[in-house]
């Protein structure tokens, strides 16, 4: 039941003792709250004057620069705070996202390897480490720094995740398959860890398996799409046809306006034969986007296989009209033409 007075603080956060060391020193405050001599409003001043003298107040502007975007200014903020305490790993680490954030991956680099100097037990600095080198095309220099971040943080999903992408981009699905595993055992309701698992398997022609791996995800997101219609790809490939159609339908049903949707179901209809549809949903690609050529080659094709040469000839010409410089539809677009050719000749024999 003891008096207490409530100081704000702006930059105190959590654990505040550092702050209060760095800025009017814990010993003090304690002596003098001891022996009945704290000052309020001695302590404030004292406060508000260190505070100008630490990283606090450019640590705070680096934030509500980078939450608007200014990264440039952001970085140079950021930097001032590292400068001024070089003892926080969290300082640079930082810095080093913001590098990141803009593409200046080698700063980065340097910047998350002064974090880890600081602190060798940050394991984040190693993951962002690993962000880098993939995106510098190392991958095995990626799948090291990810190995080091879970020595030091086993228990996290995520990191296990990030190797297992890592060794399908490394083409070691095996691997890839045993850590995306350990990730979906650490977190179960994670239904990207499941659509990557499913990924492998897909990669490995494990149809079924990728099937249930997608059925799993789905039942944990059942509002995405895009597993609908990856989920119709797996059935596609497995033969699974009708599976297939009534996956695709649903991703369309969820989101009409996607035309690659509509392309993918017209594959579904090709692989039954059953080329009428096929054409009709790639018309439907077309309503829905109809300035690109790839979906007039392809609506040509069905077209063709439909029987349907006029009508190809003319979604040929829609291609060719798109595609100017394109090779591919000024070829199918003869082949059309040769085609109707012939058949007129016949009729008319």
């Amino acid at each position: 039941m003891t008096n207490a007075t409530v100081v704000p603080l702006e930059y105190g956060g959590h654990p505040v003792s550092f702050f209060l060391n760095d800025t009017y020193k814990l010993k003090r405050l304690v002596s003098e709250i001891a022996h009945g001599e704290f000052d309020l409003n001695n302590f404030h001043t004292v406060v508000k004057t260190n505070t100008e003298l630490t990283h606090y107040p450019h640590e705070k502007k680096a934030s509500e620069l980078s939450r608007i975007g200014n990264y440039d200014d952001a970085i140079i903020s950021m930097r001032t705070a590292s400068s001024m305490n070089p003892k926080i790993a969290r300082l640079p680490f930082r810095l080093g996202e913001l590098l990141l954030k803009v593409g200046r991956l080698q700063e980065a680099e340097e910047a998350f390897l002064q974090a880890l100097e600081t602190d060798p037990k940050m394991a984040r600095a190693h993951l962002r480490l690993s962000v880098i080198h993939e995106r510098q095309q190392k991958i095995p220099d990626a799948i090291r720094a990810t190995r080091r971040a879970l020595k030091l943080a086993p228990s996290k999903a995520e990191f296990h995740l990030r190797l297992g992408d890592l060794l399908r981009l490394a083409n070691r699905l095996p691997e890839a398959e045993s850590s995306i595993s350990k990730a979906i055992q650490l977190k179960p309701e994670s239904s990207n860890a499941h659509v990557r698992l499913s990924y492998v398997y897909a990669e490995l022609l494990r149809w079924n398996d990728a099937i249930a791996e997608m059925n799993q995800a789905i039942s944990i997101s059942p509002d995405k799409p895009e597993y609908q219609l990856r989920l119709g790809e797996w059935q596609l490939n497995a033969g699974n046809l009708a599976d297939a159609e009534q996956s695709m339908s649903k991703a369309i049903d969820m989101a009409p306006d996607n035309s690659h949707y509509f392309v993918r179901l017209s594959y579904v209809f090709a692989a039954q034969k059953d080329y009428g549809r096929s054409a009709s949903a790639m018309q439907q690609a077309i309503r829905i986007d109809p300035d690109r050529s790839a979906y007039y080659l392809r609506l040509c094709e069905c077209l063709i296989k439909a029987g349907e040469l006029e009508a190809a000839e003319t979604s040929m010409r829609q291609a060719v009209r798109l595609a100017p410089d394109a090779q591919r539809p000024k070829d199918r677009l003869r082949a059309v033409q040769a085609a109707i050719g012939r058949q007129r000749s016949k009729a008319s024999a």
